[in-house]
């Protein structure tokens, strides 16, 4: 059996456009190329909002990780997605596989972390990082990924 070595992170801030946020609220499922991270935690960083800035507004606990979650499967249960990926031309529907990540119960933040310098680009995807960084940020600029998190600790210890 071939064993893939898949990097594990605390948490995964994903961009979640409506569609997507209906998904996962309704269904308890978050979404992510079959290439992602194993996670702990999904915080959801909401772009797009009618009125009010881009921010991180709620976490939830991973339950369960499907890597080849198939992604036929997922559109016949959200065709809002599909709809939403050829609108944009997104090409998701073009994967074969994805990886699904069932949540416990999705948590609203005590207060959004927005993104005040700029519309959804520092997130466009996803962004790895700490438990820790979610608790202090106000802004999204505050948040620091994995790799700004081990370099400074590299720095540290020189």
């Amino acid at each position: 059996m071939n064993k893939e070595k898949r990097k594990k992170v605390e948490v995964i801030v994903a961009a979640t456009r409506l569609e997507n946020w209906n998904v996962a609220r309704r269904r308890g499922i978050a979404s992510q190329e079959e290439a992602a991270a194993d996670a702990d935690y999904i915080a959801f960083f909401q772009v797009g909002r009618k009125n009010e800035p881009s921010a991180i507004t709620h976490i939830a606990r991973v339950k369960k990780i499907n890597h080849k979650a198939i992604v036929d499967e997922f559109f016949k249960k959200n065709p809002e997605i599909l709809m939403l990926s050829q609108k944009e031309n997104k090409g998701w529907e073009n994967d074969i596989h994805h990886t699904e990540y069932q949540l416990e119960e999705i948590k609203e933040l005590p207060r959004p972390i927005i993104e005040r310098k700029r519309v959804g680009t520092r997130c466009q995807v996803r962004l790895y990082t700490k438990y820790e960084q979610i608790k202090k940020a106000k802004y999204l600029s505050d948040i620091k990924t994995i790799s700004q998190i081990e370099m400074n600790e590299k720095k540290k210890h020189k």
